[in-house]
């Protein structure tokens, strides 16, 4: 941007080479001189008055000549300068294939009412997203609030690009809060959130982080859970097996995912 251009050369009568500027100087006076001798030998009025326009005109073209190729450069230059600038913007904020390094969890402050602070993801390309909790809100006598109080069960998946966390909330039936829902985030963002209503007993990545294990349940009672399969591209669910009530455990013939997360809940 701060290199000079030529944009034109023109020689004079002399035989030196000047820049546009000075080269339409140069042909302008040339042309007035020619001008004043047609006068000195008594040229009449009317063919000085065409000379003169004439002189007008040229100067006007050679302007336009000698400026819009310098114009259209500036032009081309800016241009070029803002889309390079646009995109090295855009690579700078949006790197989708960005690695998460680490994460960790902020402390709660002191009478906050929360149970953990924020949640902390730190890329290796020098970003940081820090996921925070909705206010506490207070229960009326028309309305009971349950609050969202804590980040919970954090995994990272084996791609480091997909992380996962479950959000406690305060239970009507408990002394503590509970897991209720997962949220999965991916390229520094929150891609599905899944909760079927119960607690959530355990979940795991499935091949790498192409699909989320999941296994719902109730806080008390019989460990029948219901174990589903989403896949972590639409979000959808593709797979889901209940566990014995008998045994309170699978089946022999339960698929291999269901088998790898009844384990992982029972930190076999």
């Amino acid at each position: 941007m701060g290199s000079s251009r030529n944009f034109g050369q023109l020689r004079t009568g002399n035989g030196r080479i000047a820049d546009g500027t000075l080269g339409i100087q140069t042909f302008v006076a040339a042309t007035y001189e020619s001008a004043t001798i047609m006068k000195n030998t008594s040229v009449d009025a009317d063919l000085m008055g065409a000379l003169h326009k004439r002189r007008g005109r040229l100067q006007r073209r050679d302007l336009r000549r000698w400026m819009m190729p310098m114009l259209v450069g500036v032009c081309v230059s800016v241009g070029a300068f803002a889309q390079t600038a646009a995109t090295q913007k855009k690579a700078r904020s949006a790197s989708p294939a960005a690695e998460i390094t680490r994460f960790f969890l902020e402390e709660p402050k002191k009478d906050s009412g929360y149970e953990t602070g924020p949640l902390h993801i730190v890329f290796n390309d020098g970003a940081e997203v820090v996921k925070t909790l909705p206010p506490l809100r207070a229960s009326t006598e028309k309305e009971v609030v349950f609050n969202a109080v804590g980040f919970s069960g954090v995994q990272l998946a084996a791609d480091r690009q997909t992380l996962g966390w479950t959000i406690n909330v305060e239970n009507c039936c408990t002394s503590y809060s509970i897991p209720l829902s997962l949220a999965v985030f991916r390229h520094k963002r929150v891609l599905h959130t899944f909760d079927q209503g119960q607690m959530i007993w355990s979940w795991i990545f499935v091949q790498g982080g192409e699909h989320v294990a999941i296994v719902f349940g109730p806080t008390h009672g019989p460990e029948v859970g219901d174990y589903r399969l989403y896949n972590l591209t639409t979000g959808k669910l593709i797979s889901e097996v209940w566990g014995d009530e008998e045994t309170q455990a699978l089946k022999s013939n339960a698929p291999e995912w269901a088998k790898l997360l009844q384990d992982h809940l029972h930190n076999r």
